[in-house]
């Protein structure tokens, strides 16, 4: 995350960079034995941008009362 100036930020995620990801199931009984393997290229790549418009800053404290 990044700030600008104060007033906004720029956020970037990134998931399974390496493509790594991959799901395993064993299926072992006396008559039965499956193995599966599965892998996807799954690589996502978020951008988000988020801005300030609060022009009174004394009230940005947050007030939790029970």
């Amino acid at each position: 995350m990044w700030l600008i100036s104060g007033k906004g930020e720029v956020t970037l995620q990134i998931n399974d960079w390496f493509g790594s990801v991959k799901e395993i199931t064993v299926i072992d009984t006396p008559t039965l034995y499956k193995r599966t393997e599965k892998s996807r290229d799954n690589r996502t790549v978020w951008l988000g941008f988020a801005w300030n418009f609060n022009i009174n800053k004394q009230n940005n404290k947050l007030n939790l009362t029970l």
